[in-house]
């Protein structure tokens, strides 16, 4: 027999089980960048259904405030195709 648990497990997508929402109200600006770097790998290995577009506009405004410059304008161009 399987429960919801398993059944959840069988799905593939690992959106159900992202605490990102959860934890980044927590964490320093900083911290962020390498989870959502995660989970583009996450989304380029087809496990995560989320938009790569998405996530790289998430970076770029949480790069904002910070002064990670170039890494801004990496993020820029990857968003807006320049």
């Amino acid at each position: 027999t399987t429960d919801s648990s398993t059944a959840a497990l069988d799905t593939g997508d690992a959106a159900t089980y992202d605490l990102t929402p959860l934890i980044s109200p927590y964490l320093d600006l900083h911290m962020m960048f390498p989870l959502l770097e995660y989970i583009d790998s996450l989304i380029s290995a087809g496990t995560i259904s989320y938009s790569s577009l998405d996530v790289a506009q998430a970076r770029l405004e949480l790069l904002k405030p910070t002064h990670m410059v170039d890494y801004a304008m990496d993020i820029y161009r990857e968003v807006h195709g320049v």
